[in-house]
């Protein structure tokens, strides 16, 4: 660590540390690598909070990495912490990541050690180790949240003697038997995605009367073969319109954003270029269709906003959860499935035309959708938290 992130790193702890009230209890969460970790870890958060006000909370996370962003947004203290993914083909960033892990759990240490800490929260990504770690050293309580069907490495090497391991799907359960409680609460989702705001939405966001809105998205990293199809799908589209015309918005992730803006010719209204979005909301309630991966935070988000949606499943995700993840929607009839390798403008045009032409078709998708919303779970959550607030584990 230089001088200069030292210093502000001991600021950062100074100022956390000034701005609480160490005679009220505190609830630490830890959740980071993508949005569909840190979102569920929000909406967890402003529940307790609803419902606990004289409960503080407070997240620990990387100062670089996109928790800092979303969490500030959200108006929760951050606490930084020392954390790198472990990458064992890499000796030299294996051994890093170890010497971090170390770092990120004494300082977490430092933080439980000035406080009236009650309990520890971990919703996935590597930056939950050091805390739960940490977590177990001073005997807390510590919760976890995994939103895949299939869990991920950390949540499960973290999970042995944990108060409570929230799942998302039944089929979990089993990769949890060393918990001392497996819950099924389903991924909690801010309460907004139940409201249904699609007038307001597309004024918002200037869609004309009854124009088709086509959201196109790789989660908050991106997707290069979503970015390369929805991109040849404008052209066609340019080339050949639509009898049924439709607009699409393709939210290239951060990293993406230069190149495929670069790529692009002008597609007139057909195509609009974003990074990345904030108001994701608005976006699914203005939308008629989504074109996305299968990340769990996306499908508790297409359920409970009722959207229609072609799913691609990233190839690469550890134990394949986002094919099994999409399962619960494409067998409920709420979505249709590509493989990646298998995703092109062509084969877009050709489902988007085909579910254009037969709006009965979406209406169906969108109701199956629907039913699969589960709307509580934030507040199931939540009450575990309370209940594992006042024991002290052994």
């Amino acid at each position: 660590m230089d001088k200069s992130f030292a210093k502000a790193m001991a600021q950062n702890h100074a100022d956390i540390l000034a701005s609480l009230d160490k005679n009220k209890p505190v609830v630490l969460f830890a959740a980071g690598g993508t949005a569909g970790h840190i979102n569920p870890a929000l909406s967890i958060a402003f529940e307790l909070a609803k419902t606990q006000p004289d409960t503080q909370i407070v997240f620990c996370g990387r100062s670089d990495a996109i928790e800092a962003e979303l969490v500030g947004r959200a108006g929760f203290p951050f606490y930084w912490i020392e954390a790198i993914p472990f990458e064992y083909r890499s000796a030299k960033i294996f051994t890093a990541a170890v010497f971090a892990y170390f770092r990120g759990r004494r300082q977490c240490l430092e933080l439980i050690d000035q406080l009236p800490v009650k309990a520890v929260v971990g919703t996935g990504g590597y930056v939950c180790a050091p805390l739960m770690a940490a977590g177990k050293t001073q005997r807390l309580p510590r919760i976890l949240h995994e939103q895949n069907a299939y869990p991920g490495k950390s949540t499960r090497s973290m999970s042995g003697g944990v108060a409570c391991v929230c799942i998302s799907f039944e089929n979990t359960r089993s990769y949890f038997k060393s918990a001392k409680k497996v819950l099924l609460t389903g991924n909690p989702i801010a309460p907004e995605f139940f409201e249904d705001t699609r007038a307001e939405a597309r004024e918002r966001l200037g869609i004309i009367g009854k124009q088709r809105y086509v959201l196109a998205t790789g989660g908050s990293l991106g997707s290069v073969t979503i970015n390369h199809a929805t991109s040849d799908l404008a052209a066609r589209l340019y080339r050949n319109p639509s009898s049924t015309p439709y607009k699409i918005h393709l939210v290239t992730g951060r990293k993406h954003y230069s190149e495929v803006k670069e790529q692009l010719e002008d597609f007139g209204d057909y195509l609009r270029l974003s990074d990345y979005v904030f108001d994701m909301h608005d976006q699914l309630a203005a939308a008629d269709l989504v074109i996305c991966r299968a990340g769990a935070g996306t499908c508790a988000e297409l359920a409970a906003m009722g959207k229609p949606s072609i799913l691609v499943p990233y190839p690469h995700a550890k134990g394949d959860h986002q094919t099994k993840n999409a399962a619960a929607l494409v067998d409920a009839g709420a979505a249709l499935l590509v493989a990646d390798q298998d995703l092109s403008g062509m084969e877009l045009r050709q489902l988007l035309d085909d579910l254009f032409l037969n709006p009965s078709k979406l209406e169906a998708m969108a109701a199956a959708a629907k039913s699969l919303a589960k709307s509580e779970a934030a507040s199931a959550i939540a009450s575990e938290i309370v209940k594992a607030m006042g024991n002290k584990q052994s």
